[in-house]
């Protein structure tokens, strides 16, 4: 029996004979661990590897949030290889990051340190290729695993497979279904450059307003924001003042009316690109036509990510602690938790 703690092998216990080799092993610290068993069975030497990522807690680092930054994902204008990360999550013992970055093992120099009031976790993460997308979750206590809930990207390992190409091209590689849904970081992203109609752009008067809900996916065999620009001249001609998309947050599943978010702050990407979306309320602009999001913040489903951070899985309902859901449901209508 060998073990590799990132050294190389060495030899731990051997047999001269049998069928069984046992050795008591006491990690003292989070770690990526080989194992190998090497034997000779009738005559023939046979050998097997395994890694085995090993994780030793240790206490969380209490230290004061840096300034600056703030919930989510916190690029830095001067620096495209760091990122900071923020995550809300009170009460929790111990968040680490989890991702590409770390070859999804959990390793001590991603844990979280958290502020002194037990609220906010936060880190830097360092030696990212700018431009590069990255896949990553919070892993946290009672083997919970979310992205983050403020990303604008998200991962998911059963529906982004049939997202058309040409609606949403080089959509990250995740199928880690295990996990479930991920999310995305990007450094050194290019900014939306937006068009100079939209410093004189001026909103409809709000006491007469002419609404067309509109939804993507039943509007547009195509359901693609790109595809939706060319028809801006034929709603204009209806002599509507706005549009009103029905929730574009990214949803659960692809085929939805968009009333069970899992993410609210990521577009969908069933519709195409967020630049995809700006550039479709940048010309409804252009036409006089305002564009209405139609956000759902009062529910959610069990992709949600501050739904699944304090969820009570015997229950099947949102847990007692949980800071944004209530536990059991308010009102006549039941829709979501």
């Amino acid at each position: 029996l060998w073990l590799d703690e990132g050294e190389g092998y060495t030899e731990k216990a051997s047999v001269t004979s049998g069928t069984s080799i046992s050795y008591s092993y006491a990690p003292t610290e989070t770690l990526v661990l080989g194992i190998r068993v090497t034997a000779t069975v009738n005559s023939e030497e046979l050998e097997m590897e395994k890694m085995q990522n090993v994780v030793v807690l240790q206490e969380t680092v209490v230290a004061e949030l840096p300034s600056g930054l703030r919930k989510g994902i916190n690029y830095h204008d001067d620096n495209d290889t760091t990122v900071s990360l923020v995550l809300e999550a009170p009460g929790k013992e111990y968040v680490f990051v989890v991702g590409d970055f770390t070859g999804w093992n959990v390793l001590d120099e991603y844990r979280m340190k958290v502020t002194p009031d037990g609220e906010l976790f936060w880190t830097e993460i360092t030696g990212l290729v700018p431009m590069q997308e990255y896949v990553f979750q919070y892993w946290m206590n009672e083997k919970v695993k979310v992205g983050d809930p403020y990303a604008e990207k998200v991962a998911d390992p059963w529906n982004d497979q049939y997202i058309p190409e040409e609606v949403y091209p080089n959509l990250p590689d995740y199928d880690r279904t295990e996990y479930q849904t991920a999310t995305v970081l990007q450094t050194g992203q290019e900014e939306f450059q937006w068009a100079g109609s939209e410093d004189t752009w001026q909103a409809p008067d709000v006491e007469h307003l002419i609404i067309y809900e509109l939804h993507v996916r039943d509007f547009l065999n195509s359901h693609y924001y790109q595809d939706l620009i060319d028809t801006l001249p034929y709603l204009k001609e209806l002599g509507v003042d706005a549009i009103e998309l029905m929730p574009v947050s990214e949803f659960e599943g692809n085929d939805s009316w968009g009333y069970n978010p899992s993410y609210f702050l990521a577009p969908d990407k069933y519709y195409g690109t967020k630049n995809d979306l700006k550039e479709f309320i940048q010309a409804a602009h252009q036409h006089g036509l305002a564009v209405i999001l139609d956000m759902v913040l009062n529910h959610a489903y069990g992709q949600n990510a501050m739904l699944k951070m304090y969820f009570n899985e015997s229950a099947n309902k949102p847990a007692p602690d949980n800071p944004w859901f209530n536990e059991e449901y308010v009102g006549p209508y039941q829709w979501g938790y």
